[in-house]
C-alpha cells in the first residue's frame, strides 16, 4: 500500500532529522537526547505537540545492540524458503533486483547465489535450475515482485509430478 504523509508530518521529520546529532543510545539501548525540552522549543522550534510527539513515539524507544540476522534462506525437504526479509533487505535483495530486470537476470542471480551460498541450499538452488526454463523464471520474476509487495516469501521446490517444479508463496 502506499503511504502518503501530511505536510506537517513530513514537516515533523524533518525536525526531527535536523536534530539528529543529539541522539545516543543509553544503558539501556533505548533512544535518548541530549537536548532538554526548553532547548527544543526555543533552539529548534518544536511546537508542544511536536515535543509530546518525541517523547512518546521516538525517545525512550529500544533499538536491539546486534541486528538481527538477516539470513531466512533455508531450505527443508526438496525445497528452498526465501522470507521477505531476506527478498527485501537480505541475502536474496539480489532476487528481487533482478526479477525486475527479466528471466535473464533472475537465472543469472540465482546461479550465483547458488555458487556463493555453497552446501545443500546452494545444492538445492542448482538442482531447481536444472529444472527451470525460461517461461518459469519468467513466473518466478513476477512472484518475487509480487511477494515483495504483499510482504511475503516463496518458496520453491521439487516435488515427484508434473510439472517437478513448485513455486508458491509462504
Amino acid at each position: 500500500a502506499d503511504i502518503s504523509l501530511s505536510k506537517e508530518e513530513e514537516a515533523l521529520i524533518e525536525k526531527i532529522s535536523s536534530i539528529g546529532d543529539s541522539f545516543f543510545f543509553d544503558e539501556n539501548q533505548c533512544i535518548a537526547t541530549s537536548l532538554t525540552d526548553d532547548l527544543l522549543i526555543s533552539d529548534y522550534g518544536f511546537e508542544e505537540s511536536e515535543l509530546l510527539f518525541l517523547k512518546t513515539s521516538v525517545i525512550g524507544k529500544y533499538i536491539p545492540e546486534n541486528d538481527p540476522p538477516m539470513t531466512r534462506l533455508h531450505v527443508e525437504g526438496t525445497f528452498i524458503y526465501i522470507s521477505h526479509t531476506d527478498l527485501v533487505a537480505g541475502s536474496c535483495a539480489a532476487l528481487w533486483a533482478a526479477a525486475q530486470s527479466g528471466p535473464a537476470a533472475l537465472g543469472a542471480a540465482l546461479t550465483a547465489l547458488a555458487t556463493l551460498v555453497g552446501g545443500p541450499v546452494g545444492t538445492a538452488i542448482g538442482a531447481i535450475l536444472g529444472f527451470l526454463g525460461a517461461a518459469s523464471l519468467a513466473t518466478l520474476c513476477g512472484m518475487i515482485i509480487w511477494a515483495v509487495a504483499n510482504g511475503c516469501g516463496i518458496r520453491i521446490g521439487l516435488v515427484a509430478q508434473f510439472p517437478p517444479i513448485v513455486m508458491e508463496y509462504w
